[in-house]
């Protein structure tokens, strides 16, 4: 699912890295999937400025 070389993780495989890093920002697993999907989506999950 989530890749780093030939490295695939499950969505909680990463959220459980992320929460082990950074204890003070606790993620969800739906977090996780949110960012993924806009990921596949625009291909980057920087936030896009919506038009006035």
């Amino acid at each position: 699912m989530i890749g780093c070389g030939n490295k695939t993780r499950t969505q909680k495989e990463v959220c459980e890295m992320f929460n082990d890093k950074y204890p003070g920002k606790q993620v969800s697993q739906s977090t996780v999937s949110t960012i993924e999907k806009k990921f596949r989506y625009s291909g980057h999950v920087k936030n896009i400025e919506k038009p006035d």
